[in-house]
């Protein structure tokens, strides 16, 4: 990077536009697909090229995801809002007795996530090139033995090793010619959540999209879907030919993931997104501390802050006695717009204070909880 002049440090700022050319009749440039922007003249105007900034973290260290504006329709068809989300790619890795013959068109698949209010949400491009449906009956948890999905989640991000606990969960559904997904969902996932999960998939000539919200505040031990929540995460894709069960996962590399949470990827849930590095580049910000929303409340409300550089951030709620009842934040956080989800369920209607601390800085504001 030295040698282009770029500053290889955290919020460096340089410009970048990559530019795959296509060319069919063996003669000149056919088409052309560009990163950033859709004009013509990038080969002379530099204006053109997109911005990038430089971040602090480590690639692949977690898979973010992104608060949505709004909950998404599950139908197995892609909403346009979902081409927001970075497209995740699988891993190469593929098991099982076909795993060798099979190319990516036929185990191997894309997705997007995001989170909304107490839903994650998910939507699973699988490329299969033949769909099985063929699992005898009375095996129908057995979802593994058809052209299936799977999930795995650890609530607390734990990565036991070889051993699962209570906060250490899994569900898989199969493909179903008639419905989209097959009515039976498999693993040990709590039926408070099956029950109230929503599904949907539909037959490409590529595969299956299947999309899900899964309602995971409802868990016996409930994911606090808030930013900064981490937890551990991994998807499944099976395929069924010839009767053999084959799997391409998102993170681990071995068929052991069924009962090896340390296997499972991290992901960490995250503010909304901006419309490009551009806009959030060009925004200066001031520290500020919004009026949470909804208020008054019951038993959940949103408190968004902005700060305009890397701070050390503390966000505490206190009843009128100046006593503390909870402590939201209490970390170190990239400078940015960040909103953070408060439960009240466990203290009374009243009224109550948020105080931030970034820096030397100190901002309050009040709230009322009514139930």
């Amino acid at each position: 990077m030295s040698a282009l002049s770029i500053d290889p440090n955290a919020d460096a700022l340089f410009g970048i536009e990559i530019e795959y050319n296509d060319d069919d009749d063996g003669d000149t440039q056919d088409t052309k697909v560009k990163t950033f922007n859709s004009g013509a003249s990038l080969w002379n105007d530099p204006s053109e090229m997109g911005t990038v900034r430089l971040d602090s973290r480590v690639a692949y260290d977690f898979l973010d995801v992104s608060m949505a504006d709004a909950p998404f329709a599950i139908d197995g068809m892609e909403d346009a809002a979902w081409a927001n989300y970075p497209l995740i790619s699988s891993n190469q890795w593929v098991d099982g007795p076909l795993g060798a013959e099979l190319g990516w068109q036929d185990n191997s698949f894309d997705f997007r996530a995001a989170w909304y209010s107490d839903n994650l949400y998910v939507i699973v491009y699988a490329s299969h090139d033949t769909l099985i449906e063929d699992r005898p009956a009375g095996q129908e948890v057995q979802y593994w033995n058809d052209t299936s999905i799977e999930f795995w989640l650890d609530f607390d991000n734990s990565k036991s090793v070889e051993s699962k606990d209570d906060n250490d969960v899994n569900f898989g559904f199969s493909w179903d010619a008639a419905s989209g997904v097959d009515e039976t969902i498999g693993g040990n996932m709590a039926d408070t959540v099956k029950t109230a999960m929503q599904r949907a998939a539909m037959v490409t000539k590529y595969g299956v999209i299947y999309e899900l919200a899964i309602p995971l505040a409802l868990a016996p031990t409930p994911l606090a879907l808030q930013e900064g929540t981490v937890f551990g995460f991994d998807i499944g894709n099976i395929d069924d030919d010839a009767g053999s069960s084959t799997k391409a996962t998102y993170w681990a590399t071995t068929n052991t993931i069924w009962k090896d949470p340390s296997l499972w990827g991290t992901a960490k849930l995250m503010g909304p997104l901006v419309s490009g590095v551009d806009e959030k580049i060009a925004v200066e910000l001031n520290y500020e501390l919004s009026q949470n929303y909804p208020n008054p409340f019951n038993p959940t409300t949103n408190i968004a802050y902005s700060i305009p550089k890397d701070s050390h951030v503390k966000l505490t709620i206190f009843n009128t006695l100046g006593q503390r009842v909870a402590t939201l934040v209490d970390s170190r956080v990239q400078a940015g717009k960040h909103i953070v989800r408060f439960d009240a369920h466990r203290l009374p209607s009243g009224i109550y204070f948020y105080r931030l601390q970034a820096g030397k800085t100190v901002m309050n504001k009040k709230l009322m909880l009514l139930k």
